[in-house]
């Protein structure tokens, strides 16, 4: 973008402009190539440490915190992906495809988890159920955060595991 910009300034002004195929003009894109190569920012890894400290910042008496809270669990404990809990839009087609409130299912002291769909399995077939184990007094239990989540946001079963109420509530205990 940069080289097709100067050459455009050079023939606005009718000064000569290198041919591309020219060993100069090779030889100065190849060394760009090098100076400014791209690369990518990896996020950093979601840690139990992280969680801890993140933890501390929630106010657990605001209801998008208590969903926000086992969210995170969630994802991390069953090494979930955004779209099996989330879609663009309302209208998306992709909600047939998201883990509803009734895919959840409360067997004993654990949670199992039915997912319909992942990225390694799109065509379907028998779901695949992961389960999750509590952890006894431990700020990072999924089994009490769901239990907490189920408490100050009910709904339906046919309704994604994360819903938000359309305003604003606090949670009294």
């Amino acid at each position: 973008n940069y080289v097709s910009g100067l050459k455009t300034l050079h023939f606005m002004f009718n000064l000569p402009f290198p041919e591309y195929n020219t060993l100069l003009v090779k030889l100065t894109f190849k060394g760009l190539d090098k100076t400014m190569m791209h690369v990518p920012h990896r996020a950093d890894p979601i840690t139990v440490e992280l969680l801890t400290r993140l933890y501390t910042q929630l106010n657990f008496f605001l209801v998008d915190h208590v969903v926000l809270w086992f969210l995170f669990l969630f994802m991390f404990f069953l090494f979930a992906h955004k779209s099996q809990f989330m879609c663009n839009s309302c209208a998306d087609d992709h909600q047939l495809k998201l883990v509803k409130r009734g895919h959840v299912m409360v067997q004993g002291s654990c949670l199992h988890v039915k997912f319909l769909w992942t990225k390694t399995r799109q065509s379907g077939g028998d779901p695949l159920v992961v389960p999750l184990v509590p952890i006894p007094g431990s700020i990072l239990c999924p089994v009490l955060a769901y239990f907490r989540m189920l408490e100050v946001v009910p709904a339906p079963v046919t309704s994604p595991v994360f819903v938000l109420p359309p305003r604003r509530v606090l949670v009294y205990y």
